[in-house]
């Protein structure tokens, strides 16, 4: 099984494909490359621990797969094509002391904002210590209704469930 997947400052490489399945993946790392359009990982059912796909200009989507795996660190930042990653399907992303969330610095609308943040506050509880999420930086600052979700009072709930917020 493979449990660690890098490939970073390789700015021709612009698809990731096909997925490696492994039962826990332990870190996926893809930066400062030049992915383009989507990246699948869908495949990787036992993703957990580290997700760092940062620095990608040209990358628009990611596609997660469903995993109960629990994270130390979650970066999908500095990708200013990016716009809303639907984080649900990791049903324990923010379920462990010393998690740290990265969605900073993609020129996300406030829309997108919000739909974060209520993602992350509706799949969290209280009970852990010392996690964090920054989604400041060239992001949008969060409100009350755009895109039909209340960004401001989502932020304050994960505020309350001891996390650290960073907003613009």
């Amino acid at each position: 099984n493979v449990t660690s997947f890098e490939v970073s400052n390789s700015p021709d490489l612009t698809a990731i494909h096909s997925p490696v399945t492994a039962t826990v993946m332990t870190k996926y790392s893809a930066n400062l490359n030049d992915i383009t359009g989507t990246l699948n990982v869908s495949g990787l059912s036992g993703l957990g621990g580290i997700f760092n796909v940062q620095q990608n200009a040209n990358l628009s989507a990611i596609t997660l797969p469903t995993s109960t795996q629990t994270f130390s660190a979650f970066k999908i930042n500095i990708c200013p094509a990016l716009g809303y990653v639907d984080l649900t399907t990791l049903t324990n992303l923010t379920e462990s002391a010393f998690c740290g969330i990265d969605i900073d610095n993609n020129g996300l609308t406030a829309a997108e904002v919000n739909h974060f943040l209520v993602d992350l506050d509706a799949m969290s509880t209280g009970g852990f210590g010392f996690r964090s999420i920054n989604i400041g930086g060239s992001n949008a600052a969060p409100d009350g209704s755009s895109g039909g979700y209340d960004g401001t009072t989502a932020k304050a709930n994960l505020i309350t469930k001891t996390f650290s917020v960073s907003t613009s």
